[in-house]
């Protein structure tokens, strides 16, 4: 069965393919590794480099080193741009700035080509390198309620053949983070990602930095930075006129971006930090408020697509909680067009919430918070939502069914629940609109039919 020529002699009807996807006899070829040649530091520049043990070249003899190092560059670019990287990132701080004009407008071009030549799935599709450089290259979509780990574990992306290429990296973001950010727009390199992430991580607050990285053309650039702002106020370590100042230089397109996550941060924040005192609660609301009212007033100048990106990330992954910070934000938006946008999410959300429910958990705030969402969308025209399009008939039949939970007890128990909340939906809203006489005809039949629930 497995010999193919004995196969081919068959008629083709009833040839047999058998192909060998594993034979355990057969090992796999190894992995031909480019082996990095080792710096040549020593034979460029002598025995004064190493003088003391120290790696340093006295400030004397800098330019004889530095032109040393250039007249290699036409036979060995890339280990000119690793000595000078070397060079700068051991010298004493004089030294530094002397070698970076030269080194920065080199090691860019030899960087783009390295990057470009890169293939990050050596280490399998489930590395983080490689989800990463899927992430920048738009190729992949990050999680909303994720998004964080990129910055609280920042530090872990490594190039094995190329692993000078990260030192380089972080003495060009501290010499010119201009530079740095072009290559990293032309790049959309994972290590140069992860590079900016732990120096905001591990280094203190620096403005200047967070303006030049919000020059970036990458929407995972600009939400690493809000990122950021939000984790020094979290420790105390930034103040809410630090971080509104800070905003204030922004545009109305960016700041509608650092204002949503900001926003919903806060928000995850509050509701799950149950040590919060009084004092920090009242920062937080003070904050809270003055972000709404800054996404609101920006929202207007923003485009279509600006607009659904910033409400995107305007999120909580407890879906009243989504819906409260939804509904605050329509509050401070006078625009009623994009008022009635942020109020359409709220109300799908909560109804898509409702629907789906298996527990009582929060069953009777969300109920409130859609007839809220929708009262407000709708209008006059809120009963007729109701009845029309979210109240299901035969889950009423399905929960009145007394065998049904004999023997489907899954399907009886969603018909309950759901059965459950539109009563409750339907009471509520009869409560506060005793002229809407369906409503309060439909709530009689089925409480007769339903006296349990």
């Amino acid at each position: 069965m497995c010999d193919p020529k004995i196969q081919e002699k068959r008629p083709p009807k009833e040839q047999i393919i058998c192909d060998v996807l594993y034979d355990s006899a057969v090992k796999p070829a190894a992995r031909d590794k480019q082996k990095l040649s080792q710096l040549p530091l020593k034979e460029w520049l002598g025995p004064e480099y190493c003088e003391n043990g120290r790696n340093a070249v006295p400030k004397e003899k800098l330019p004889l080193a530095v032109a040393e190092v250039w007249s290699h560059w036409g036979q060995d670019k890339e280990g000119v741009c690793r000595v000078l990287g070397e060079l700068c990132s051991t010298v004493f701080q004089w030294s530094t700035k002397d070698v970076a004009e030269e080194f920065l407008m080199w090691f860019f071009a030899c960087a783009e080509e390295k990057e470009r030549n890169m293939k990050h799935d050596q280490n399998g599709i489930n590395a983080p390198e490689y989800k990463l450089w899927a992430l920048l290259h738009d190729r992949a979509t990050a999680s909303r309620a994720g998004f964080h780990f990129l910055f609280d574990q920042a530090g872990h992306i490594w190039y094995q053949e190329d692993w000078w290429l990260h030192g380089r990296y972080r003495l060009m973001l501290e010499l010119n983070p201009e530079s740095f950010l072009l290559l990293l727009d032309a790049t959309r390199s994972p290590l140069m990602f992860d590079v900016l992430a732990a120096r905001m991580l591990f280094y203190s607050w620096s403005e200047s930095l967070l303006l030049s990285v919000l020059k970036s053309n990458l929407l995972y650039v600009w939400l690493l930075c809000a990122r950021w702002m939000f984790s020094l106020v979290r420790d105390g370590k930034l103040s809410n006129k630090q971080v509104l100042e800070t905003l204030a230089q922004l545009t109305p397109q960016k700041r509608s971006l650092q204002a949503a996550y900001f926003l919903s941060q806060i928000m995850f924040f509050v509701r799950t930090k149950h040590t919060l005192e009084a004092d920090g609660i009242e920062k937080w609301e003070q904050l809270y408020c003055q972000l709404l009212s800054h996404l609101a007033a920006d929202l207007p100048y923003c485009s279509e697509q600006e607009q659904n990106t910033a409400l995107f990330w305007l999120y909580d992954s407890e879906q009243c909680s989504q819906c409260v910070l939804q509904l605050d934000l329509s509050q401070h938006i006078e625009d009623p067009m994009i008022r009635n946008v942020v109020l359409q999410k709220a109300v799908e959300g909560i109804r898509e919430y409702l629907i789906h429910s298996c527990y009582e958990r929060d069953l009777e705030t969300a109920v409130d918070l859609y007839l809220t969402s929708a009262e407000q969308l709708y209008g006059d025209d809120t009963e007729k939502q109701i009845l029309g399009k979210l109240v299901d008939w035969e889950t009423f039949e399905q929960a009145a069914e007394p065998e049904l939970k004999n023997y489907s007890y899954d399907k009886w128990h969603h018909a309950y629940m759901r059965a459950k909340w539109q009563l409750l939906l339907l009471t509520k809203y009869a409560k506060c609109h005793t002229e809407a006489e369906k409503t309060l005809k439909w709530l009689e039949e089925w409480r007769k039919r339903l006296p349990d629930i």
